[in-house]
């Protein structure tokens, strides 16, 4: 399934909305990061979410 939305940069509420729109999924993320996106992909693992940068 494919859900689209926005959200402010913010990533313990992407996280959170993660959470709410897959509850109980498995939820990937994969994405290229400059010198400050980090902080998402630190943000992300916290919540239990895989990631790749």
């Amino acid at each position: 399934m494919m859900k689209k939305w926005s959200t402010i940069a913010n990533p313990a509420q992407l996280a959170q909305q993660l959470r709410k729109y897959f509850p109980g999924g498995i939820i990937h993320s994969v994405y290229e990061a400059g010198f400050s996106g980090l902080v998402l992909h630190r943000e992300l693992v916290k919540q239990g979410i895989d990631v790749l940068v």
